[in-house]
C-alpha cells in the first residue's frame, strides 16, 4: 500500500464505528513475531503468512475461505 502498511491501514480501521467490528485476516509477508503481536492486539482474526509459491498461495487462499465459510460468527 503506497501510503500506509497494513498495521496502520488497521489501526484507523478499528477506530472507525462502521467497520471496527468487521472481521480482519491479515495476508502479509511478515514472519516478525513482533508484526504478529501487533496485527492480534489490534483484533485481527487471523494471520497468514503469504508463501512464495504461486500454488501455495492459492491453497492458503483456499483455507482461508474454507474457515470463514464455515466459521460460526458473533455478527
Amino acid at each position: 500500500m503506497p501510503k500506509m502498511n497494513g498495521l496502520e491501514f488497521l489501526e484507523l480501521a478499528k477506530k472507525n464505528e462502521l467497520w471496527k467490528n468487521i472481521p480482519v485476516i491479515l495476508l502479509t509477508t511478515s514472519k516478525d513475531q513482533q508484526d504478529k503481536i501487533n496485527a492480534f492486539n489490534l483484533g485481527i482474526s487471523g494471520y497468514f503468512v503469504k508463501p512464495i509459491d504461486y500454488q501455495e498461495f492459492r491453497e492458503l487462499v483456499g483455507v482461508a475461505i474454507k474457515y470463514w465459510s464455515i466459521s460460526e460468527h458473533s455478527y
